[in-house]
């Protein structure tokens, strides 16, 4: 079951964040929809809780090699959610960004995170 996490983790992570670096300028709309109207967050918050939580209940593997990053990944998730669901207020540091430093902060994570994907997907698949 460790590896099919392994596998799904790695494949959503890079699909979900190539998304951010082709479609960055409706990520950034999306982001400043959501400081306007914090309850479109909601449903995001919820899924990202889930998914974290599926991770750790299903690959709480703390080893010396790449399947920690796995386990790393969704105690993350889990952590982003429970903060923004317990305190959304944290978010209200977006507010003040342009749509530019908004797009390039997108840009970079959505890099940052496809390439771990994309590791992660490799040494499954390997």
């Amino acid at each position: 079951m460790a590896a099919s996490i392994d596998l799904i983790s790695g494949l959503v992570l890079l699909f979900f964040r190539l998304s951010y670096l082709i479609n960055a300028h409706y990520w950034a709309r999306a982001i400043k929809s959501m400081l306007r109207q914090p309850g479109l967050m909601f449903p995001l918050v919820l899924l990202l809780l889930i998914c974290g939580l599926l991770i750790i209940v299903g690959h709480n593997i703390w080893v010396a090699d790449w399947h920690v990053i796995v386990t790393i990944v969704g105690w993350l998730t889990v952590l982003k959610g429970v903060i923004v669901l317990m305190f959304p207020q944290v978010l209200s540091v977006y507010v003040g960004w342009s749509d530019r430093t908004l797009m390039t902060t997108v840009r970079l994570g959505g890099a940052i995170w496809a390439g771990l994907g994309g590791y992660i997907t490799y040494m499954s698949l390997a």
